[in-house]
């Protein structure tokens, strides 16, 4: 990832606050002074950018001039789930031709849009266009909650996930934890 690009440096940015009518505008104008998308929906108010440079810091002065809570440049050097990553998604699909993939025993979400994945030539597939294509998380959630979850489960490290759900209106009402908020049980490895 961090060589694809064809030497065009690349960037990330997070937008909080903006209003959603202010956000493919914002983008628009970015995308005009070179390669800019939305890469991330996380959450009402809550959005990612990512392009190349000039892009990025452009859209960022423009959304704080917009009226955003904050609008920062990450600290990251590439530019995740956009063409950009082109090389590395060509990559991706070249690795994955030697790799046995079966059709997933449950049906999975694809990030960009919640479409369902059911077989192994979607999950392929998904596999390598998410590192080209944005992550839709507010539309993930919403299938998932429209399909009747009601308890969801941040496995890792932290609870951002968890309080990204906790912003998303369709899962109203559902529990939401991290397994950072579960209590440690004593287990024995042999």
């Amino acid at each position: 990832m961090q060589t694809s690009g064809g030497g065009r440096p690349g960037a990330m940015a997070a937008i909080l606050g903006l209003p959603e009518s202010e956000e493919s505008r914002i983008v628009a104008e970015g995308a005009a002074r070179g390669v800019l998308v939305l890469a991330n929906r996380n959450s009402p108010g809550q959005i990612v950018l990512s392009g190349e440079v000039a892009a990025i810091e452009h859209a960022v002065a423009a959304a704080s001039a917009a009226g955003a809570k904050r609008a920062v440049r990450l600290q990251v050097s590439i530019a995740s789930h956009s063409p950009l990553m082109e090389e590395a998604a060509a990559g991706m699909r070249a690795a994955l031709e030697s790799v046995t993939v079966h059709d997933p025993k449950i049906t999975m979400l694809a990030n960009a849009n919640a479409a369902p994945i059911r077989t192994a030539a979607e999950l392929r597939r998904e596999l390598s266009d998410h590192l080209t294509s944005g992550v839709d998380w507010i539309a993930a959630i919403g299938a998932t909650a429209a399909a009747g979850t009601e308890r969801y489960v941040e496995v890792g490290y932290g609870r951002v996930l968890s309080g990204l759900v906790k912003r998303i209106p369709s899962a109203a009402g559902a529990e939401i934890v991290s397994i950072d908020d579960l209590p440690l049980t004593a287990a024995v490895v042999s």
